[in-house]
């Protein structure tokens, strides 16, 4: 909201509009996640992140698991093969890094000097970590689209994967 829980008019100005069609884009986007799941779900070597059924996730972004024991190129080249066909919005995110991969993590100090000097508090956060690596090491996201050209959107980023799955399939 801002500071001291103020929202300031510009974001006010820019989020209410929004409000009007909130609904709706969480409908749509949840309808792209269960088409998206339910095709990756059928292409081995690729995996959907179980989510618990009680759940209701807003989806900004359709994350998918790689195994690269089951294709013959590595992630990045998946995706870029993903995106040369025309999947243009499919990508592998930073923001999924371990976070001990950025320096901040490791020496807040940088940033506040109440930490400085205090850097071997924060060595636990300097690894390793192998599940964050292998999620951040095996994950590409795909867009959930929502309005009125959301299934061809849908059906041609499923006909994308289904393409690269056979390109690349050990």
């Amino acid at each position: 909201l801002g500071m001291n829980l103020r929202m300031h008019p510009l974001g006010a100005a820019i989020l209410s509009p929004q409000l009007d069609n909130f609904e709706a884009t969480m409908r749509d986007r949840r309808y792209s996640a269960s088409m998206l799941y339910q095709a990756v779900s059928d292409l081995d070597g690729l995996s959907c992140i179980e989510i618990d059924s009680v759940k209701s996730p807003a989806w900004y972004a359709f994350p998918i698991i790689f195994d690269d024991t089951k294709f013959s190129c590595a992630l990045d080249e998946f995706v870029a093969y993903i995106n040369q066909i025309g999947a243009k919005e499919a990508d592998i995110p930073g923001s999924t890094r371990p976070l001990y991969h950025y320096s901040i993590f490791r020496n807040p100090g940088l940033v506040l000097n109440s930490y400085q000097g205090l850097e071997s508090c924060f060595t636990r956060n300097s690894g390793p970590f192998p599940n964050s690596e292998k999620f951040f090491g095996s994950m590409f996201k795909l867009p959930t689209w929502y309005g009125s050209d959301k299934n061809m959107y849908i059906k041609f980023y499923i006909e994308a994967l289904k393409e690269a799955v056979k390109k690349y399939r050990k």
